[in-house]
This record gives C-alpha cells, sequence and structure tokens, in this order.
C-alpha cells in the first residue's frame, strides 16, 4: 500500500475488540434472541462522550443486518433522541430511519399507526436509541409523554428497547418508576492501567499498517497515553490515529516513545 492509502486505512472508523464491548455485544445479541413475552427487557448503556457506545452499536447493528437474509425484513432499527423530545418527532426518527414515506403534517396518531405496522411488518427485533438523555431537553409533559411512548411501544410490539447516552441517561429513565424495572444498565467507564487497557493498546498497535514494530505497549507508553488522554476510548483512538499518521509521513514507520511525549496534544473543550 502506498502511504497516502495507509494513511486513509488509519483514518478510516472501524471497530476495535476489548473485552467490555464484547460482553456488550454478547448482551445486545441475548435480548436480539429473547422470545416475545408482555414484559420485554430493556438495555441502557451509559458512559461519558467518546468512550464507545455508539461504536458498540454500530457493530450490532451491522451485524445483525448482515446475518439476516431476509430483504423484506429489518432486525434492528436505531435512531437519536429528538433534539426537540416530542412524540410527533419521535415517530418521525422511526419513520425517517425505516425510509418510509409520510406526510410531515400528519398527526402523531396516524404516525403512530404507521409505525406499528411497518415495525411489525418488518419484523424488528430491537429498537435503538441514541442519545436518550436528549429528553432532559424538554419540558416535564414532554419527558412523560415519551416515557409513555417507549412503555407503549415494547408492550405493544414485544421488543426490547436498547437506550445510550451519558450517565445523566440513569436519571431521565429513573424518573419512571416503570421503565426503571425494565431498563437494565451497563457502563462504559474511563480506561485504567491494567491487562485490559494494555491489551486494547496491543490490539491498536498490530493492527496499524507500519512497517516497524512500534513502542505503544512499553509501560511508559501505555501511561503517556493514559494521561494525555484521560482514558477516553475516542481520545486514545484518535491520539494513536495522529502519531501512526505523522509516522507515516516521517519515514520512521513507528510510534516511540518519544514521539508520544513530543507530540502535541490539542486539548478538546471537555478537557479544558
Amino acid at each position: 500500500m502506498s502511504d497516502a492509502e495507509r494513511i486513509k486505512w488509519i483514518q478510516t472508523e472501524r471497530f476495535i475488540t476489548y473485552k467490555k464491548a464484547s460482553e456488550m455485544l454478547e448482551r445486545l445479541n441475548y435480548l436480539f434472541h429473547y422470545p416475545k413475552r408482555d414484559r420485554m427487557p430493556c438495555l441502557l448503556i451509559c458512559g461519558r462522550s467518546g468512550i464507545g457506545k455508539t461504536l458498540i452499536l454500530r457493530k450490532f447493528i451491522k451485524d445483525a443486518e448482515g446475518a439476516s437474509r431476509d430483504t423484506h425484513t429489518k432486525p434492528v432499527v436505531a435512531i437519536q433522541m429528538p433534539v426537540i423530545p416530542e412524540e410527533k418527532r419521535f415517530y418521525e426518527e422511526i419513520l425517517i430511519s425505516l425510509e418510509a414515506p409520510f406526510n410531515f403534517s400528519s398527526p402523531s396518531h396516524v404516525l403512530k399507526n404507521l409505525c406499528r405496522k411497518l415495525l411489525r411488518d418488518l419484523d424488528v427485533k430491537i429498537l435503538v436509541i441514541d442519545e436518550i438523555h436528549s429528553i432532559f431537553v424538554g419540558t416535564p409533559r414532554q419527558q412523560r409523554v415519551i416515557f409513555n411512548t417507549l412503555r407503549y411501544l415494547t408492550n405493544d410490539l414485544k421488543i426490547p428497547i436498547v437506550c445510550a447516552g451519558i450517565e445523566e441517561a440513569k436519571l431521565a429513565l429513573a424518573a419512571d418508576a416503570q421503565l426503571a424495572d425494565r431498563f437494565e444498565v451497563q457502563v462504559l467507564r474511563e480506561w485504567k492501567s491494567g491487562r485490559e487497557y494494555a491489551s486494547l493498546i496491543n490490539t491498536l498497535s498490530k493492527s496499524l499498517p507500519l512497517r516497524k514494530p512500534s513502542e505503544l505497549c512499553e509501560p511508559e507508553a501505555l501511561e503517556l497515553l493514559l494521561s494525555h488522554t484521560q482514558g477516553v476510548t475516542l481520545r486514545i483512538f484518535r491520539t494513536i490515529e495522529h502519531l501512526a499518521t505523522a509516522a507515516i509521513k516521517s519515514g520512521d514507520e513507528k510510534i516511540k516513545i518519544s514521539d508520544i511525549k513530543d507530540f502535541r496534544f490539542t486539548p478538546l473543550v471537555s478537557m479544558e
């Protein structure tokens, strides 16, 4: 591969397997195959921004869609909580995800019935809602309506609902006693020094298209990366991406400890 091709490969988003992610995927698959019953189990995945929630969900959705051979079904429907958490906008997001034609001027009950029909006809197994914490933007009444909508859908369709958001999302769901009893919580934490963190960096290091082995797995390098990124998954990946790209451009073809020391880490707003 040319330098440009290798740099493009490094910059392309891809899923890296690690223990916690594997556990999350296993739980999602468990829910995916759960038989229909009156009270379906649901899941909340929470953690700070950049910790890896959305990547795990994308991996799950991709695998589920890849395993489905029936072109007339859609095993997983994924949406983001609308910026304004209203019932009508919520159903609109589902219909947009389904690529279903509908009239934006239609009232909520019409969109609700259309969603119910399509979700049944397409044999949807799981509804995924990302950015669930956006519900806090709504008024108390809007929040109650959304909670009622979630409860109604899981009862009516008998499918699990999987939500993802920052840790404050637990407060959102806890506000509704009936939903709180249905949602299991899985928390993604920041990385700490230890075997799992070292394994993650080792996997990342081996995946890089560099011509020489890097020093990323040296104890000093591991601690430097952890210190600079505060253990946030996205920051770790982005930092290694920058370092690997620089290694190709410089001709060194490896990431050295000195590169990590000298690298100018531009702080994010969240790090200030």
